[in-house]
């Protein structure tokens, strides 16, 4: 009978055991759920894929900053160069 007893207790040692096991999954698993559906996408295109097209978009827009700034000085440039030739052809 104490064998018996002995075995009943570690099924129960053990019961409890994995119960707790369970509560912590479900835990671990409500606060991965959200991150598994960001990178899913969640209705949208997973993250991955936003990442690549949002990297793309800077680099155009990179792209085009550059050119801004050239176009920038050279307008200045040209108003300066303007500006100078009037003021010579004056005298």
């Amino acid at each position: 009978m104490p064998q018996n007893q002995k075995i009943h207790e570690s099924l129960d040692e053990l019961r409890d055991a994995v119960v707790k096991m369970d509560k912590r999954l479900e835990r671990v698993h409500c606060q991965i759920d959200p991150l598994v559906k960001l990178m899913q996408g969640n209705g949208k295109e997973g993250l991955p894929t936003r990442l690549t097209v949002t990297e793309q978009r800077l680099s155009v827009m990179e792209k085009s900053a550059a050119w801004v700034m050239r176009l920038t000085v050279t307008t200045l440039l040209s108003a300066i160069g303007a500006v100078v030739y009037m003021l010579l052809s004056r005298v």
